[in-house]
Order: structure tokens, then sequence, then C-alpha cells
């Protein structure tokens, strides 16, 4: 690309900087929750259509997925779980390339341990604030306004373009295995996840598991009589977590500085009992399973 087009193209960037914000702050005050993204999901679609992108909604099924060896469950309803695609059609013989990005964000937690609306999208010296900001709000928004700043300055590209805001990365990937499995293609993808901008050539994976325990209840003044799916959970915690050492003491990557963080095991959630003086009968634990590159 010439220099003069390149200068071009910043000078587009910088034009589109408070349209870009603004709408940033739009998507980081539309809750999208895993499994409750299509309210952001349908921003995301306008913005598409509006930049003259042939768009498709990709809709997530288990019938579609469920025999995939790729396919995790987690658990979470297929209404609504839709995907959305933008394509950027080029003008023949170039190669082509996705802007992968998800739409979904985790949980805000406890909203009194945040200093402000975790929703509010407030710009604080030069930062903006909200849950999904940065993973990975912002990594949507710059893609669709590359897109954006290139059309600006009348660039056409060789080859297809294809913009993708994809449902429940953060449960287990079924957005952008729909599109996979859909038949989008392209020669290269570039998903815009925070890297503090240095570029990432290898990424681990991960499942999300579920551990079901019965035991037997008793009244708690009775307790000799039933057994504690609790305690029955607990060497299983434990071994997971030696399971965890082990892995990453036999394990190493070149592209990792910490091997330890590459693909952890984490138990997340654990549900167990129904009443404080009941030996409890039934837990169910939820966790992550990191999946090495390449394994």
């Amino acid at each position: 690309m010439p220099q003069d087009v390149h200068a071009a193209v910043d000078r587009a960037v910088d034009a589109l900087r408070h349209e870009l914000t603004a709408f940033l702050q739009s998507l980081v005050r539309t809750p999208s929750i895993t499994g409750t993204e299509l309210a952001v999901q349908q921003l995301i679609d306008a913005k598409y259509r509006a930049l003259g992108l042939v768009t498709d909604r990709v809709e997530a099924t288990r019938a579609l997925l469920e025999g995939h060896p790729a396919f995790s469950d987690d658990g979470i309803p297929f209404d609504d779980r839709v995907s959305i695609v933008g394509r950027w059609r080029g003008s023949g013989g170039g190669r082509s390339l996705i802007l992968n990005g998800h739409a979904d964000v985790v949980p805000a937690g406890d909203h009194t341990q945040w200093t402000a609306n975790p929703w509010s999208g407030d710009i604080v010296d030069g930062r903006l604030y909200g849950r999904g900001a940065c993973d990975m709000k912002a990594g949507l928004c710059a893609a669709a306004f590359s897109v954006q700043a290139l059309r600006t300055v009348g660039f056409e590209p060789a080859g297809d373009v294809l913009l993708q805001s994809v449902v429940a990365e953060e449960t287990g990937g079924i957005g952008t295995l729909t599109t996979i499995v859909s038949g989008y293609r392209a020669d290269a993808c570039i998903i815009a996840e925070p890297t503090g901008l240095a570029m990432w050539t290898a990424q681990s994976g991960a499942l999300t598991f579920r551990i079901t325990i019965q035991g037997r209840a008793a009244h708690g003044a009775l307790k000799s009589r039933g057994v504690s799916a609790v305690g029955l959970f607990m060497p299983i915690f434990a071994t997971l977590e030696r399971l965890d050492v082990e892995r990453h003491q036999r394990y190493s990557h070149p592209l990792f500085d910490d091997p330890s963080t590459i693909a952890p095991i984490s138990v997340g959630v654990v549900r167990g009992g129904d009443w404080a003086s009941t030996v409890p009968a039934t837990l169910v634990a939820e966790g992550r399973f990191g999946v090495f590159p390449g394994e």
C-alpha cells in the first residue's frame, strides 16, 4: 500500500475517533452476558449494514453442532444464539481475511465492588469503563471501523473481508464453531482480543465441564447416617488441583513466558445442599479445563 494511502487511512481513523468511541459506549451499555447477546448483536448487525456489507445472521443450533468434535455444551439454551457475519466483497484474485470478535461478556459480579455502574461506558481520564469494554467490544469496534476507514479513502480489497461478531466465546465457543460449520472460510483470521497490541500466533483453548456427585441425605443431627456430597467432592477438587500442577510441569511452549498460566484447570461454580441442617445429598461443580496449544 503506497505511503500516501497509509497517510489517508491514518487521517480517516483519526476522523472516526469520536464516532468509534460513541459506538463502543453503546455496545458496553448493552449488557450481553453469555446467552443474552441478541440485543448487542442487533447493534452490530446494523453497523455492518451501514458499512454496506452483505450481512448474515448465523444461528447456533444443537442439531448443527452436537456431532462436531469441537462442540462444548455450555448448558445455556440455544434460544437467540445468533452470530453476525458481514462480508466486504473483494474485486477478485486476492486472499481473504476474517476479522473475528465476540459479543458476549462474563457477569459483572458484585456491583458494590465497582466504583461505577458496570454497564456505564463512562470515560474517565481517557479510558472507557464497563464490563466488556476491553474483552472485547473494543476489538469488535476496531474491526468494524478499520473497514469503515478503508472504505472512506476508497480502498478496495482484492479478496473478501469478513467481519464476524460471535456469541458464546466465554463458555465454549459455539458462535465461532457455528460460522465454521456453516462454511465461512478465509485464508487468514485476526482475532482482536486484547493483547497489548502484541501479535500472538498460538492460543490455548478451553472446555467446560460439569461434575455431579450423589451422596445420601440425613438430618445434621444424624450425620453418620448420611453421605455428604461435599465431602465426596473435596478429594476430587484436590485431585483436579494436583492434575493442574502436574500438567503444567510436563508442558512448555516457546510463545508463553509463564508455562503455569497457559491452560489452567479452574472450578468456577460449586452448588451443594439445600438446608444448613441437612447432610447434602447432591453437589454440582462446573469449571474450565484448559487445552494446551496443539493438544
